[in-house]
């Protein structure tokens, strides 16, 4: 009991010790964004003697960030959307079909496209995007996420698609449900799990992408 309750206490200081480390950075920006740029520099470390919202304004209103915030929002949701919609209906079809060989050969494909370097893409995307007259759109954003959302979306659906019972549809088509009931009516709302961590993926990770790519440049208009 005793070599259980030290185990258990040294595993819970370990996960407290990393939740610490991980929201040490979040606190300090937090605390520091309510102060002012001299209060910054001279007491760092300390809480703010008067609580400032100036910060936020400037960003939202001098720095655009309200504007940039918007398209994010309307890219990130259009795209979730799309890759939602396609990649659940592939990845049904991937599953139940009954052509094996065509299934297989989706799915390597669908592989490919996960295995392929997304900063490999991004000069031939940009002439192409460029010859489309589709440059500084909203459609240069929204279709390559929506090209790089579908094979997250098709392999994370169908892994769970494989754990629902055949019966199941069975049961379905005796009540008169077509293919399309089938898939929107009792297949959706099982597999919403899934499909919801497919979107929270599909946003944040182009997101992610482009700030790392784009981080020199984004830290040089911040210092500016």
């Amino acid at each position: 009991m005793i070599r259980k309750a030290s185990r258990r206490a040294f595993s819970h200081g370990l996960l407290l010790l990393y939740i610490g480390v991980i929201l040490f950075p979040l606190s300090w920006t937090l605390n520091s964004s309510f102060k002012s740029n001299k209060e910054i520099i001279t007491a760092p470390w300390s809480f703010p003697h008067e609580i400032s919202f100036s910060n936020y304004w400037n960003a939202w209103s001098g720095a655009h960030v309200g504007h940039y915030f918007m398209n994010s929002v309307i890219n990130s949701t259009v795209s979730s959307s799309v890759s939602l919609l396609l990649g659940t209906a592939t990845a049904y079809a991937v599953t139940r079909m009954a052509f094996p060989k065509i299934s297989l050969v989706i799915r390597r494909i669908l592989l490919l496209a996960l295995l392929i370097p997304a900063a490999s893409l991004l000069v031939p995307l940009y002439m192409l995007l460029r010859s489309l007259h589709l440059y500084n759109t909203s459609l240069a954003l929204i279709l390559p996420y929506v090209t790089l959302g579908i094979p997250w979306t098709v392999f994370m659906v169908s892994s769970f698609l494989t754990s629902i019972p055949n019966e199941l549809e069975e049961a379905g088509i005796m009540d008169g449900l077509s293919i399309f009931g089938l898939l929107w009516r009792l297949i959706v709302p099982i597999v919403m799990p899934s499909s919801l961590c497919a979107a929270i993926m599909i946003s944040v990770i182009p997101i992610v992408v482009m700030y790392l790519l784009l981080q020199k440049r984004i830290m040089v208009n911040i210092k500016a």
